[in-house]
């Protein structure tokens, strides 16, 4: 993940206690990062579970971004993509070789969310409770297929792979599912016990907040109660700018040349 977003509050924080891996997008300082975060991770107990993802186009898409990015592939030789950007090879190339023969395989993992009221849905609209709707598509990969141990075998590995990725996502965007694939569907079931966990929780920190926030306003002097809701305020403010990020028109200039940066 981007090195910037372990900064934000709570999200952020749990992200890093999770044990994230956080890039700064400067190759000889991810570099190290990944081999040293790499090696905790493999160094868990064998009965604790975990999962390693990478994003390979390493930012989100925008149409300037692809644009810049089948320039690359054109100048390379590549085949044009649709619906991604050119994968980056470098990190991918370094934990497939970290990860080969301690793992058995790798899990392509394609993700279609349906649009909401004509748009792609953000954080926002889950805020709202705009209820959104998933279709994911999986491969499993064994890892003895990557040629891990060579750069430019498995550079060209991962460009056939998101040349596949983008031949999948065309199908989800003229036909709206994966069924024409002809694989097999399930449906993930919601989980009750999801909703327990919430709802306890809820309620382990909103009852007494609560309670300590009627009494200041009960029993604070104006200069407390002015600034108990001044900070709610602030909080919400920052919370719908974080959500707002989600958009991938606020992104970063990441995969822009420096003179749109």
């Amino acid at each position: 993940m981007k090195d910037s977003l372990k900064y934000i509050p709570i999200l952020g924080w749990s992200w890093m206690f999770g044990e994230f891996v956080f890039v700064k997008r400067v190759w000889d300082t991810d570099n190290k990062t990944l081999v040293e975060d790499m090696e905790n991770i493999l160094d868990y107990p064998k009965d604790l579970p975990y999962s390693v993802s990478i994003f390979c186009e390493g930012t989100r898409y925008t149409k300037e971004k692809y644009e810049e990015s089948m320039k690359v592939a054109k100048e390379k030789g590549l085949p044009i993509l649709k619906h991604h950007l050119l994968p980056r090879a470098k990190g991918f190339n370094l934990m497939a070789s970290q990860l080969k023969g301690k793992i058995d395989y790798m899990y392509d993992i394609t993700i279609a969310i349906d649009n909401v009221e004509g748009h792609s849905p953000t954080f926002l609209d889950m805020k709202d409770g705009i209820p959104l709707n998933a279709k994911i598509f999986m491969r499993r990969i064994p890892m003895d297929l990557i040629p891990a141990e060579d750069e430019k075998k498995c550079s060209e590995f991962l460009n056939r792979l998101y040349q596949d990725k983008d031949e999948i996502f065309e199908v989800y965007h003229r036909t709206g599912s994966f069924d024409e694939l002809g694989v097999s569907k399930h449906k993930i079931k919601l989980n009750k016990y999801d909703l327990y966990n919430s709802l306890f929780w809820l309620c382990v920190t909103l009852i007494p907040s609560i309670y300590y926030f009627l009494s200041i306003v009960w029993n604070g002097s104006t200069f407390v109660k002015g600034s108990t809701v001044l900070i709610f305020v602030l909080i919400k403010v920052l919370i719908e700018k974080m959500m707002a990020q989600s958009s991938s028109k606020n992104g970063s200039s990441f995969g822009l040349p420096k003179k749109q940066k």
